[in-house]
């Protein structure tokens, strides 16, 4: 690994992103969960049991979704806590 100091790439995040918009609605976590979902099964045929398991559960994912659903009700956005709920506990 390499360090360099050389500033090569910014990211800025904000409210009004796609990405911000899918999490706070929840769209992105759907796509996330079937992302995770293929990668189980790809870990599983691979025999690798351990990632397998971890892609099942995608633990950070999931409780990001939590993270989100008191920020989606204090905005409003009431319908996305289904949503947002199904891919905490499924």
């Amino acid at each position: 690994m390499v360090i360099d100091p050389t500033l090569s790439f910014l990211y800025r995040r904000h409210s009004a992103s796609d990405s911000s918009v899918r999490a706070l609605d929840g769209r992105r976590f759907d796509e996330e969960r079937s992302f995770f979902e293929g990668q189980a099964v790809r870990f599983k045929t691979l025999g690798w049991e351990k990632a397998a398991r971890a892609a099942s559960f995608h633990t950070t994912s999931r409780l990001n979704a939590a993270t989100l659903i008191l920020k989606s009700v204090s905005k409003g956005k009431v319908d996305s806590v289904p949503r947002l709920a199904k891919h905490i506990f499924s």
